[in-house]
């Protein structure tokens, strides 16, 4: 899993869209690493969870008795059977109506970024048991900063929209509207613009990479056709060299010398 590339996607993904790209971003990435029946990001609002489904189904996959869990203890859970989800009582009453047996759910667990967990899960048991948990748990915790970061342009959007729009907004506040919304189109295009660079930092430095293995690699091969070479002859004059047994050419050999009665 190519983290770093996958965290400038991520941050690339920011925009006044409330959040729908960086979580179709984010659902791409997953898929990737850890194939998925069902999956859904859901952030806690003040009343219940908004959700944003990953998949064609809009179906809710987990239930508040897992999501609330996930919000408070900030822990990644993995559930590999049906008999797990027990636990779990309205989740896994979810689950069985969707046909789904083993479910992985990382909570958004970086500081600053909204409450919530994204939930993966798959119609077969043990799904998730060789998914990379850990490297996950950094991409959703970016996630969650930076769908954050949309929704905030989302709502900055929509602030000044209303207040352009001939309401009753006076001017000084819809000036101040302006400001804040052009300097967080301004900070999204730094992290588009850093994102950038650090892709272009990745690419050059595996080109360098490649140039230097080809490199080592050339100058390698000929130090092994020397050692082959090498080894042949001593092979060659090790078949060549009489044993002590064995007379040279030309030797005679001494009869064996008469008994003494």
């Amino acid at each position: 899993m190519d983290l770093p590339r996958k965290l400038i996607e991520l941050t690339a993904a920011i925009g006044a869209d409330g959040g729908d790209g960086v979580v179709r971003v984010l659902g791409a990435l997953l898929k990737q690493s850890a194939p998925y029946d069902a999956g859904e990001l859901a952030v806690l609002g003040a009343v219940g969870f908004e959700r944003w489904t990953l998949t064609d189904d809009d179906d809710a996959v987990a239930a508040e008795d897992l999501l609330l869990q996930l919000t408070r203890r900030r822990e990644a859970v993995r559930l590999d059977h049906p008999g797990e989800l027990a636990a779990f009582p309205r989740t896994c009453e979810r689950m069985a109506r969707r046909g789904l047996q083993s479910l992985l759910a990382l909570p958004l667990s970086a500081p600053g970024s909204p409450e919530g967990a994204v939930v993966l899960a798959r119609r077969h048991g043990w799904a998730f048991v060789a998914a990379p948990v850990s490297l996950f748990q950094d991409l959703v915790a970016l996630a969650g900063l930076c769908l954050g970061r949309s929704r905030l342009l989302t709502a900055l959007q929509r602030q000044l929209e209303a207040a352009t729009g001939g309401g009753p907004t006076p001017d000084p506040e819809r000036e101040s509207l302006r400001r804040e919304l052009a300097a967080s189109r301004e900070e999204a295009c730094a992290a588009r613009h850093i994102a950038e660079e650090e892709r272009a930092a990745l690419r050059a430095e595996l080109a360098r990479a490649q140039r230097e293995l080809e490199s080592r690699q050339r100058a390698v091969t000929p130090q092994r056709a020397a050692l082959g070479r090498r080894r042949r002859a001593q092979a060659e004059r090790a078949s060549a060299e009489p044993t002590a047994s064995q007379p040279t050419a030309g030797e005679s050999v001494a009869p064996p010398a008469p008994s003494k009665t």
